[in-house]
């Protein structure tokens, strides 16, 4: 009976050893999944974290291009408005580059060809159409009557 009880005695130590093993393995692997899980936890909150900055990055890009659109349609409602009146502002910039060339500009004094009256030009009107032009000094002469007069009537005394 003796041996039996060896063999018993011999076994128990491989038992405790198998059982700390599976102590130590269990151990271990909650170790492990907790580290996974707490790695996971935190990924999860940096994703978060990105996500906002990302949904207000579209936020405040959204806002942008809201107010552009706000603006680019007033701009063109604005363009539409005004629109009409772009002919008679190209012919003004057209009048305002032919003053350089004229000889009279207004305020200046000037002397008629038909009688040798003195006058003083206060404006120069532009006409025409598609394929003819014209401009007139508006001159007023020493009675104060308001003239309009050709450019061949006029001329400067030297």
């Amino acid at each position: 009976m003796s041996e039996p009880n060896e063999s018993n005695s011999s076994s128990t130590p491989p038992k405790v050893w198998l059982r700390n093993l599976m102590i130590f393995t269990s151990v271990v692997l909650l170790g492990v999944l907790g580290w996974a899980f707490f790695d996971i936890l935190n990924s999860y909150k940096k994703q978060l974290t990105e996500t906002e900055k990302i949904k207000a990055q579209f936020q405040e890009a959204s806002e942008k291009l809201k107010n552009e659109a706000r603006r680019t349609d007033s701009l063109n409602r604005l363009f539409v408005q005004f629109n009409k009146y772009r002919h008679a502002v190209e012919l003004q910039a057209y009048r305002d580059s032919v003053y350089r060339y004229l000889e009279f500009k207004p305020g200046d004094v000037a002397w008629k060809k038909i009688d040798s009256s003195v006058v003083t030009i206060s404006d120069v009107y532009f006409g025409g159409g598609l394929y003819d032009y014209y401009f007139r000094y508006r001159v007023v002469d020493n009675s104060g009557k308001e003239l309009e007069v050709k450019p061949e009537i006029l001329f400067r005394k030297k």
